[in-house]
């Protein structure tokens, strides 16, 4: 975006699990307007930006210069077990510098099955 304009500010969420890269992709290409993103700050907070906040590590940091969001929500019954390998993959961890020194664990594994069922009994009725 020119650094004159003054778009309106959109974010594009979705519930980890729901498809954010390839929508982020298809609004790059039909648009030509690059997706910001908000773990790796990429850049003034205007125009459009990815995220999957909330997220338990996430902060809301763009005060009011978003009024407009896209949600992408896939069928729970798959997301929710990716979102859970997610978790998997940080070693459950619960701030963003925890996240952050698992990064590259993420999309990498599967967590393990055991794992998957008492996460699922405790915690299912919350992310739904």
């Amino acid at each position: 975006l020119p650094l004159d304009s003054h778009p309106h500010g959109t974010l594009v969420t979705s519930y980890p699990g729901s498809g954010m890269r390839v929508t982020w992709q298809q609004i790059e290409g039909l648009t030509g307007i690059q997706v910001g993103d908000d773990f790796k700050y990429s850049g003034p907070r205007v125009g459009i930006i990815k995220t999957q906040w909330p997220h338990y590590q996430g902060i809301w940091s763009f005060g009011s210069t978003l009024d407009q969001v896209i949600l992408v929500v896939r069928n729970p019954r798959w997301a929710i077990p990716s979102f859970h390998n997610i978790l998997s993959e940080v070693d459950y961890a619960q701030d963003w510098l925890s996240v952050f020194e698992h990064i590259d664990d993420v999309f990498t594994k599967r967590a393990p099955l055991p794992n998957w069922i008492k996460w699922r009994d405790l915690k299912l009725d919350e992310e739904l």
